[in-house]
């Protein structure tokens, strides 16, 4: 009796945990809005930055060859010179840093690197290891560029939402922004031509409430 008196008490606490994990997720959720007005005043450090990268990157993605690579921009005089390329948007200048966030168009060649370090982790045996390689360049090498393509921008989407909600949970604010021109940044930059600009993440604090916004009901969105 004691012992399964012992056992509902577990089960109930866990229950009780999970109950808060998802209402702090859904808080989180809930009060996030793209900042437009940043207060110039409020700083974030690199440190903050990477803190916030190490946890995003758990972010799912296509055979876990994360395809993303990030510049971190905090200079002000560098935001400065990228506002006229971002649709002369004033979060890109006020925002305390900006994340740019690019897709790996070449994720393919994630695979080797990925499995070897995998097998260093002790995540994987070596065998083991040689069979995924085998098996995933079979499987993307069948792919078209267009499909690689596709699927890196679909990660990177996930690892997108994964920094602001982090951030929002720590009480950052954030604005997603896809309007830049991403020739010509990637040019500003010498960014290698494998790896595309695809959004800039603004973060910083918000010096105004944000405009509420509208959601379609869940019923009108079921096919």
């Amino acid at each position: 009796m004691f012992q399964q008196t012992e056992k509902r008490k577990e089960r109930r606490r866990k229950k009780d945990d999970n109950m808060r994990r998802y209402e702090n997720l859904e808080s989180v959720m809930k009060t996030r809005r793209a900042t437009r007005k940043f207060d110039p005043n409020f700083h974030l450090t690199e440190t903050d930055i990477h803190q916030l990268l190490e946890v995003a990157i758990e972010a799912p993605s296509t055979s876990n060859l994360q395809p993303w690579k990030f510049q971190v921009i905090l200079d002000q005089e560098t935001k400065e010179n990228i506002r006229p390329i971002a649709l002369d948007q004033a979060q890109v200048e006020d925002a305390a840093a900006i994340i740019a966030v690019f897709a790996d168009t070449q994720l393919e060649k994630n695979i080797i690197p990925l499995q070897e370090k995998m097998v260093k982790d002790g995540h994987m045996a070596s065998a083991e290891a040689k069979d995924k390689v085998m098996r995933d360049e079979a499987y993307y090498g069948k792919k078209t560029k267009r499909e690689r393509h596709h699927l890196s921008l679909f990660d990177v989407g996930a690892v997108t939402m994964s920094i602001v909600l982090l951030a929002e949970s720590k009480g950052i604010d954030s604005c997603i922004m896809g309007g830049f021109d991403q020739r010509t940044y990637q040019e500003m930059f010498s960014i290698d031509e494998r790896y595309e600009p695809v959004v800039l993440v603004a973060l910083g604090k918000r010096r105004e409430e944000p405009h509420p916004t509208t959601r379609f009901p869940v019923k009108d969105l079921l096919l």
